[in-house]
């Protein structure tokens, strides 16, 4: 139904997005402040009965639900000014869902005690031990009508993602065709007909793990690129950067590793400081032997120089590559708290996925070279809508 709804175009996905985030957000609010008459504080102690890696490993199982903010930046083509309203919206959406996500776990962890707390339906369950049964179900009525939204944002957005590689010669030309209406139709058919094939076939659980360390693996890759774009060897022809920013993100995942499952040992302990040793070391020969670019993207890109982005506006990149090194050791330590299986489906998934790229990559890009002859130049995407920084929001809720 929803891969139906997105063949209609963005304007009528945009309509049932808006109309479902306004439901979900008043169903929290509801939650939030009826659950609250319900609060028992000696039901948060302990505040965390399964420690700090337990926190962490549900800090992990998380990013899943933030997978909105990753995917609407792929409909940052159809803003009136993206420069200004995807990272607004953004920024926004970002500390209000963070808020209420908090307020919302603080309330039902008080509402009921935490071994008793259902994996499947938290607060429906919550409020029928609590004798509300009418906010019991009226809450999970709400959570089966808005439970959509998650799926139409990701099948409203991978088909502009198809686009964009299909543009560049890294999916075939099929993913990049329109039709009549200026709708992207057999590439919304064929993902969505993926989608389905996958959330019918693979365990949620399993599921969601893989999508969350899939995200954080990306989150990593930006970070990786964004030190690339601002640091170079001082031969533009030398790949030694590259070599220094790939070991960073082996040994920030090793020492990870080391930390979440060893560290209560002696050698683990060892083991752990010598890593992060050796990632300090990395860190200073990036600064040292590959310096700060005096344009953005190296010279070898010869893409506009710094002074020119800072009058400008340019989105700023301060930090680097502190913050990058940083932001990448910490998606690694999240990563390491997934069991075992479900990072061995992420890594066969990835294998494929790289054995595809480099295969497809040896017949060059069409930025970069003449198109072959099953891969012509794809159809320009119009934008059917302009989105504003509150349309944005509602997609990313």
């Amino acid at each position: 139904m929803l891969v139906a709804l997105v063949l209609k175009g963005v304007k009528e996905s945009k309509r049932a997005t808006n109309i479902i985030t306004s439901i979900k957000v008043s169903l929290v609010m509801f939650m939030i402040v009826v659950g609250s008459f319900h609060v028992r504080p000696s039901n948060w102690r302990p505040m965390f009965p399964f420690g700090a890696s337990g926190m962490l490993r549900g800090v992990t199982s998380t990013f899943f639900g933030y997978l909105g903010y990753d995917q609407v930046c792929g409909l940052a083509g159809e803003a009136t000014r993206p420069q200004r309203d995807m990272p607004l919206a953004i920024l926004i959406t970002l500390v209000f869902v963070t808020c209420i996500y908090m307020i919302a776990t603080l309330v039902l962890t008080g509402m009921q005690d935490w071994r008793e707390i259902s994996s499947v339906s938290g607060f429906p369950t919550a409020f029928h031990a609590n004798h509300a049964d009418w906010a019991g179900e009226l809450t999970a009525m709400g959570e089966i009508l808005t439970l959509p939204l998650v799926v139409l944002v990701q099948v409203l957005v991978q088909p502009r993602l198809q686009h964009a590689m299909a543009e560049d010669g890294l999916l075939p030309r099929i993913f990049g065709e329109l039709d009549e209406n200026g709708n992207i139709w057999k590439g919304t058919v064929i993902s969505g007909s993926i989608t389905i094939l996958i959330s019918t076939g693979v365990q949620f659980s399993h599921l969601n793990d893989i999508i969350s360390c899939a995200v954080l693996i990306a989150l990593s890759l930006t970070d990786s690129s964004l030190i690339l774009l601002w640091h170079e060897a001082p031969d533009p022809e030398s790949n030694f950067a590259r070599y220094l920013v790939l070991t960073f993100n082996v040994v920030a995942f090793l020492t990870s590793s080391v930390l979440v499952s060893y560290m209560e040992t002696a050698w683990g302990r060892a083991l752990s400081t010598t890593l992060l040793c050796i990632l300090g070391g990395l860190v200073y020969a990036i600064t040292s032997y590959c310096p700060r670019t005096a344009v953005f993207g190296g010279r070898r890109h010869r893409y506009h120089e710094e002074q020119l982005i800072r009058e400008q506006n340019f989105f700023r990149t301060p930090g680097v590559p502190y913050l990058p090194c940083l932001g990448i050791f910490i998606n690694w330590y999240l990563v390491a708290q997934i069991d075992a299986k479900s990072i061995g489906l992420l890594l066969l998934i990835l294998g494929l996925s790289s054995f595809y790229y480099f295969r497809r990559k040896g017949r060059r890009s069409n930025r970069d070279s003449d198109a072959s002859p099953d891969d012509g130049p794809v159809q320009e995407l119009e934008a059917p809508y302009h989105s504003t920084s509150a349309n944005a929001s509602s997609l990313i809720l």
